[in-house]
């Protein structure tokens, strides 16, 4: 029956192994398992497809279900092809259908900004991110009180503090303002190397493996995962299952404004966010016309991280440096072999471009006369994408 057919989840298996992440092939034991799974499913998923109304959300839906499976089937036959170059080519293509590419000339832009010494970017929406701050700010500061920061400290946290310290602030969250938070739950992860939310089971998943982060870091890291990704999540699920989980093409809104919260709360538009955008583009060839190999990209972010390391008031430790290059370049190449044949993962752009339509978004509103409290309150309320109307539409019927 179409009602069983499984959702295919492509992160958990182009994740590599622990034990390749820093050697020259990257191995992936989660994925041939997965396939079979859904090998099976590939005419169900076709015929549903092709019964879904033209334009709708259900048809989009569908179709990026359909595309995820051949995208792992790709990733799968480019471990076993005897011409991985081709298999390669054909993998990236396949994640750019889904995911897109980034914006060439903005990627050239932004690589201008990094490779300036001064250091200095354009911030056309610092103000708004200024007010949405205070905002913040004001409203949860018992929560960001809960975390438990000291500012002035030179000692990192780590992954265990990290669990421990968003455990505290979820137990003020259920307290003072939803007591529905009191269902989730933080997982300290021994295999994994990020951080992330599953909305759907509740869940903050802590990777013991991630790096360290500074105690400013934190709050913004709090808010991002949290107060966006949770928050949206319960929310979400008060009004329908796809508004908890996410509607088809919410994801660009979805950590675009997670990376706006950042800014807001933090002050500076985060750096890990631009270097992925530049850096799939850099691996893509957009940068000086060469594509460029996972080693290659290695080298450039590990020189990157040590000349901002050097320049830091809070210097991080080697290892910990180490963790960040190796953690952010493998997301780039998920699926790939990572060795000499150039396979890229394209999903991370869509923080920094979702970033920027976020931005504009809450910006124009506020010009349109919107207080930042409903705006907050509307962009907080599900997964959803303001700047898609077909999304809006939803959002108001089933509000209704």
């Amino acid at each position: 029956m179409a009602s069983e057919i499984p959702k295919v989840l492509v992160l958990g298996p182009i994740t590599p192994s622990a034990d390749s992440a820093k050697s020259e092939r990257l191995i992936y034991p989660k994925l041939q398992p997965a396939v079979e799974k859904h090998r099976p499913y590939e005419r169900a998923r076709m015929a549903r497809f092709w019964q879904t109304e033209e334009g709708s959300l259900d048809e989009h839906a569908a179709a990026q279900q359909l595309a995820m499976q051949y995208m792992l089937m790709g990733a799968h036959a480019l471990t076993f092809s005897a011409d991985p170059e081709l298999w390669s080519q054909r993998y990236t293509q396949a994640t750019s259908e889904i995911y897109g590419l980034p914006e060439p000339k903005l990627a050239q832009q932004l690589w201008r900004e990094q490779q300036n010494d001064s250091g200095e970017v354009e911030e056309p929406f610092k103000a708004v991110a200024e007010r949405v701050g205070e905002f913040l700010d004001s409203k949860y500061a018992s929560v960001f009180a809960a975390l438990n920061i000291d500012i002035v400290s030179s000692e990192s946290i780590g992954p265990d503090g990290i669990a421990s310290k968003f455990e505290a602030a979820i137990a003020v969250l259920a307290q003072e303002h939803d007591s529905d938070w009191a269902e989730w739950t933080v997982e300290r992860n021994d295999e994994k190397d990020s951080l992330s939310v599953v909305a759907g089971s509740k869940k903050i998943l802590v990777g013991m493996r991630r790096a360290n982060v500074q105690p400013q870091q934190l709050k913004a890291l709090f808010a991002h995962e949290v107060l966006v990704h949770g928050l949206r999540g319960v929310n979400g699920q008060k009004t329908s299952k796809e508004l908890g989980n996410g509607l088809p093409g919410y994801l660009d809104a979805e950590e675009g404004f997670g990376v706006f919260v950042e800014y807001a709360v933090s002050g500076k538009i985060s750096e890990k966010n631009v270097d992925r955008y530049i850096d799939i583009a850099y691996a893509l060839g957009q940068i000086d016309g060469m594509q460029h190999t996972r080693q290659e990209l290695i080298d450039h972010a590990m020189k990157r991280a040590t000349k901002r390391n050097d320049k830091a008031e809070q210097k991080k430790a080697p290892e910990d440096l180490a963790k960040e290059v190796y953690a952010h370049v493998n997301r780039i190449y998920r699926g790939s072999l990572g060795n000499e044949h150039v396979g890229v993962f394209t999903k991370d752009i869509s923080y920094h471009k979702g970033f920027i339509e976020m931005a504009r978004y809450i910006q124009e509103q506020v010009e349109s006369g919107n207080t930042i409290d409903d705006i907050i309150a509307f962009l907080s309320s599900g997964k959803f994408d303001p700047t898609n109307s077909r999304h809006v539409d939803y959002l108001r019927e089933t509000l209704v």
